[in-house]
């Protein structure tokens, strides 16, 4: 990873990791919530959400201390943590911003690659948030829309800007994808049979 957090990740400068992962997350969240005045943000939000998930994925090749990554994970769940935004703002970022989502369900599939069920299945459950947020039909229409850009795109945009073409939503673990669906649809049946009739 050509990247200064990266080469503490690979230097396992865990204090800096940990520093660098913090500010992430708390640059991320004041993105988050100066979106509704300034809806661009969006694109940096998901730029920060990007790297952190290139160092959960190094961090997790390189053996860190379980529960180290656990609590890292954690942190880049919150990237899209809407407890403080008006609930109709949300719903208008989420059905139309599926970059955050798209990027954790891509962290999904990687883990799913190396049989990492546990940190796979932790996402999935945090998904669900969003149908708690979005209703059930709105939900499912937005986890379609993103498992087919994760299953269709490239590793690359069509065309070449001044930002490069590198596509920061790309996995290649496409394969995966099918598992993660019954990862999360098993974990909406548990969610829904806890609801009181």
């Amino acid at each position: 990873m050509d990247s200064f957090s990266g080469y503490l990740v690979e230097h396992r400068q865990v204090d800096r990791v940990k520093s660098c992962i913090g500010y992430f997350v708390f640059y991320g969240q004041q993105c988050f919530n100066a979106i509704p005045r300034a809806r661009s943000l969006a694109f940096i939000l998901d730029t920060l959400a990007s790297e952190m998930q290139k160092l959960m994925q190094i961090i997790y090749q390189n053996n860190w201390e379980r529960k180290l990554q656990q609590e890292l994970l954690q942190k880049f769940l919150l990237f899209d943590n809407f407890q403080d935004m008006d609930k109709k703002i949300a719903i208008q970022f989420f059905s139309q911003n599926h970059g955050i989502r798209l990027l954790h369900i891509g962290l999904a599939l990687f883990y799913l690659n190396q049989n990492e069920k546990e940190f796979a299945e932790k996402i999935a459950k945090d998904t669900l948030q969003d149908l708690s947020l979005l209703g059930e039909p709105l939900f499912s229409k937005t986890m379609d829309t993103i498992f087919a850009r994760l299953q269709y795109s490239g590793a690359k945009f069509w065309e070449d800007t001044d930002r490069g073409n590198v596509n920061i939503y790309y996995t290649p673990y496409q394969y995966e994808i099918e598992y993660f669906k019954k990862i999360q649809v098993k974990f909406k049946h548990e969610s829904q049979k806890k609801i009181p009739a």
